[in-house]
């Protein structure tokens, strides 16, 4: 397994922000859920961490190094 760490990640389509300067680390070993109401960014965020969805900005790392999905 492998640790997953999120930092400052933003999504915007437009002028609509759908997710905003997230940060959140899922340590080895660990289960995490994502809840949340229709329309938090749950979907948004998982989509941006592997690439469906165009971030305007952050970082996702893997054991602590980047895994490629920069912006910003």
């Amino acid at each position: 397994m492998s640790s997953l760490e999120l930092r400052g990640i933003t999504v915007r389509y437009g002028r609509f922000t759908a997710v905003d300067n997230v940060d959140l680390l899922v340590p080895e070993g660990t289960v995490t859920g994502l809840v949340g109401g229709s329309g938090s960014g749950k979907s948004t965020l998982g989509k941006a961490v592997v690439g469906l969805a165009p971030m305007q900005s952050g970082r996702v790392l893997v054991d602590g190094g980047d895994a490629g999905r920069r912006r910003g």
